[in-house]
């Protein structure tokens, strides 16, 4: 048997064996979820902040109950996650397409391309009181980029990835762990335009990541870290680290009745594989539609990036961004 065939076998049966690791956590946890104690929560009167979505508590209506604030209720399936990064996070779980300028120090060179995401947060179970919540979520999403300058608009890499997350927020301090496994696949067309330069690396790994967001209304700033457990090729290094901040106004723009506001945000990030050199990410713009968590919303950015390629096997090369993108929120 070849030996890239043999090595192409047992990387897939690594990867299947990945996946199925992560089900029975997924499922060993909601079934433990699932014997929780419920408790009726129907006498706390409760109202959403129109720009964070955060609930207050506004009233008790049976003082009977004055200590209904201290249990805990459960919600199955909510929408959303109560973890909310900064607007410029590089590769967040969402829906969205950018249309961008690609300056590359590879075989790439300069070309007019699109980053294209498909991704979303869905909550299994959520345990709150007040401001005080948990959540347990499944994350999953791809991550693609083409070069639009191509005959056919060549798909150059995509990046899957799919894990679990527990989020965990206090009134304005939220939190968030996430373990996950992310596979990246270059695209049929690339590879054969460019098989006599490209060194084609199986790169896959899987990772922990926590993250912490501090809301000073208009203002929050966040930062978190990452560890690789395992990784392909087995010389990638395992650490890195992130910290950003974000400026979101109030409800002050109106659109033939659809409420918006400005956004705008910056992210850094740095990587024990690239000598901790410094990548940026900057968007900014408007968003429409109400404010936090499990509501629909649409985005309209400019953005910019300049660092090592946060995409796939081309981790040791270079590029600089700068685009408009449409973002979609569920």
């Amino acid at each position: 048997m070849p030996r890239k065939l043999l090595l192409y076998k047992v990387a897939l049966l690594e990867n299947i064996g990945i996946m199925l690791r992560i089900i029975t956590v997924i499922i060993t946890m909601f079934i433990s979820l699932a014997f929780a104690e419920e408790v009726d929560y129907s006498d706390l009167k409760k109202v959403p902040d129109i720009d964070t979505g955060f609930y207050i508590p506004v009233e008790v209506k049976d003082e009977s109950v004055p200590y209904i604030k201290n249990v805990f209720r459960k919600v199955y399936f909510p929408k959303g996650d109560i973890f909310q990064p900064v607007v410029a996070e590089v590769k967040e779980h969402q829906f969205y397409i950018s249309f961008n300028r690609f300056d590359t120090n590879w075989n790439l060179g300069n070309t007019n391309g699109a980053n294209v995401g498909f991704g979303e947060k869905f909550g299994i179970v959520k345990w709150q009181k007040f401001n005080n919540e948990w959540q347990v979520s499944i994350v999953g999403g791809l991550f693609a980029q083409f070069n639009l300058e191509a005959q056919s608009h060549d798909l150059i890499n995509a990046d899957y990835n799919i894990g679990v997350s527990l989020s965990r927020r206090i009134d304005n301090l939220a939190y968030r762990t996430r373990l996950y496994h992310q596979s990246t696949h270059l695209g049929d067309e690339y590879v054969l335009k460019d098989r006599n330069w490209l060194d084609r690396r199986n790169f896959n790994y899987e990772a922990v990541d926590c993250a912490v967001c501090k809301d000073w209304r208009p203002w929050k700033i966040c930062g978190g870290g990452a560890y690789i457990l395992r990784v392909w090729p087995e010389d990638y290094e395992r650490f890195s680290f992130n910290i950003g901040g974000e400026y979101r106004a109030n409800r002050n723009l109106d659109m033939f009745g659809v409420f918006g506001r400005y956004i705008a945000g910056v992210q850094v990030i740095t990587n024990e594989q690239n000598d901790w050199n410094i990548n940026t990410s900057v968007k900014g713009g408007v968003e429409f539609g109400e404010g936090g968590t499990g509501r629909r919303k649409m985005r309209f950015l400019l953005e910019f990036y300049d660092g090592y390629v946060p995409y796939g096997q081309f981790y040791d090369k270079k590029m600089r961004t700068i685009g408009m993108g449409i973002y979609l929120g569920f």
